[in-house]
């Protein structure tokens, strides 16, 4: 962790020193290749209030969400391959690791090689109802940062992959007539950067596959999008035998975006990825989620409304199947080149939160003002 904490330093030390006379967002060329340096900062006025308080009485917080600085470095070959790499070092002060993505990545005519911590295809790929949103999207913000959820395994937010930012290896062919696939592997889902000592028996998923298709394309001024994703991997356990289902998610969406209307919908599923077989077998499952979203753009302006649906089932006798309902309303304005300012209104409602036959729900309205700056 010091090795890495001081190398991030170093670098940002060098990077900072280095920008001083150079344009922003660029830093320079370096003795092979050019080097670029960008960053994000979030500033959160939050405020709620929901039925089930406990750790929340206060019903307002005030948070740096965010604070990251991406380094690139790019060039390319005498035969016209791209090649690069990417940092994104974590600077804000809680953060426990001194990187976020690391990764390079190799692009010609035939595709792109992704190489290092970096999201999955199904990430890349999938398209949800929060692809339309505006400021922080949404239920795909921050909402569940600030309400409380519960502990019987509620989905509250429209993510696909379980890989996220792990070791992988990533390929996405060229886009041939409106259309692409891509294909991720995944050895385990626990382990990212020099990860020597993680183990393939500790409860992760192994040997896991992302799978995507996408097509992209304009009908009478109309931008049109689709996308459909799997992912697959199999539980690790200390023993080697299958006591848990294994992973096993798919999704669909589509978005249509023109003259500065967007509408974009998608569904996922997980199956029993996670689930013990004697769970599986009184009917629980890993549950599903869908969503819709709807936004206009003009100028600096923007706005946006969005719903998103989850559903989980549990075991015979956990009672009623767990199930999350939030309406999301967004704004955003522009105020300056790098710095906008948001506003976001969540209408959350769940039910049977701790997945337990003595039920337990939660309502309430999550309330987020954002300061965004990019560089």
């Amino acid at each position: 962790m010091l090795k890495s904490s001081l190398l991030g330093s170093t670098i940002l030390a060098g990077m900072i020193v280095f920008s001083g006379a150079a344009s922003a967002g660029s830093v320079g060329a370096g003795s092979s290749m050019f080097v670029k340096m960008g960053g994000t900062f979030r500033h959160h006025l939050a405020m709620q209030s929901q039925d089930i308080r406990e750790g929340y009485t206060r019903g307002y917080a005030l948070n740096v969400d965010e604070a990251e600085l991406k380094i690139s470095a790019s060039n390319k070959s005498d035969n016209g391959i791209k090649y690069g790499i990417t940092v994104e070092l974590n600077v804000n002060t809680t953060d426990t690791k001194a990187a976020d993505e690391v990764y390079a990545y190799l692009k010609g005519d035939f595709g792109q090689v992704v190489m290092g911590d970096q999201d999955d295809v199904t990430d890349k790929m999938a398209i949800g109802g929060h692809k339309v949103l505006v400021g922080r999207a949404g239920f795909d913000g921050d909402v569940a940062d600030y309400f409380n959820f519960g502990s019987g395994g509620t989905i509250d937010g429209p993510g696909v992959d379980e890989t996220s930012d792990a070791t992988k290896i990533s390929y996405f062919s060229p886009r041939v007539n409106g259309f692409q696939f891509g294909v991720s592997h995944t050895p385990d889902d626990g382990a990212s950067g020099s990860s020597f000592g993680e183990k393939d028996n500790d409860g992760d998923y192994e040997n896991i596959w992302g799978v995507g298709g996408n097509y992209s394309g304009k009908f009478s001024g109309m931008k049109v999008k689709l996308s459909a994703t799997y992912e697959f991997g199999e539980s690790e356990s200390k023993t080697g035998a299958k006591t848990e289902g294994d992973l096993s998610t798919i999704s669909i969406g589509g978005s249509v975006t023109s003259n500065g209307f967007g509408f974009a919908a998608g569904f996922a599923d997980f199956g029993d990825k996670g689930q013990s077989n004697s769970n599986i077998a009184l009917g629980e499952d890993s549950g599903s989620h869908w969503s819709v979203g709807a936004s206009y753009a003009n100028g600096p302006y923007a706005i946006s409304a969005g719903y998103f649906a989850s559903e989980k089932a549990q075991p015979s006798g956990s009672g009623s199947d767990t199930t999350v309902d939030i309406i999301s309303l967004d704004g955003q304005y522009k105020v300056a080149p790098g710095y906008t300012v948001a506003a976001s209104i969540n209408f959350v409602e769940a039910k049977n939160i701790n997945g337990t036959s003595a039920e337990v729900d939660n309502e309430g309205t999550v309330v987020i003002l954002s300061n965004i700056f990019k560089f």
